[in-house]
């Protein structure tokens, strides 16, 4: 009787634990959906803020850019929407106007902006300062002066609050 005793026991024990293992093995399996559900890639540990970039493969965002220059309107920051890397429109958050496409042209794309920094670069500038994201990688402050004894040529570009538009 013993015997039967014991060995019902140990088999309510192994039911149990296999009940145990099962439960902790659905939680763990989701867990780990959940997980992959909601994780993003990140490339912060690129040291070249290009490659960073580009490690991302963003083609399509809105970004806010600030422009100041001896340059036509708007100076303050303009929301722009990038499709496919180009600029598909635009809004002057100061006054919520949308920007003609003829005012596209004095805005860049980040891929952009990173080709136009590496040719002012190659000028030899009186001062080309950059300061980029530390995830993304993307310039969020250019300031840039060609010559020290030249009126008017100085340009600052500031960007924030980069999005991912979903294709």
């Amino acid at each position: 009787m013993i015997n039967a005793q014991e060995s019902r026991f140990k088999f309510c024990v192994i039911k149990m634990k296999v009940r145990i293992w099962l439960v902790l093995g659905i939680f763990g399996v989701r867990i780990l959906f959940m997980a992959c559900e909601h994780s993003t890639v990140d490339y912060s540990d690129l040291a070249a803020p290009r490659a960073r970039w580009q490690a991302y493969g963003l083609k399509n965002y809105s970004i806010e850019q600030k422009r100041i220059c001896f340059c036509p309107p708007p100076h303050g920051f303009v929301r722009l929407t990038i499709k496919d890397d180009k600029i598909v429109g635009g809004v002057d958050l100061t006054t919520g106007q949308v920007l003609s496409k003829e005012q596209w042209q004095y805005f860049q794309t980040i891929d952009e902006l990173f080709a136009w920094i590496a040719t002012a670069r190659a000028m030899n500038p009186a001062r080309l300062e950059v300061e980029y994201d530390a995830v993304y990688g993307y310039p969020r402050k250019i300031e840039f002066d060609y010559g020290e004894n030249i009126a008017d040529d100085e340009l600052w570009i500031e960007m924030q609050a980069l999005k991912k538009i979903n294709e």
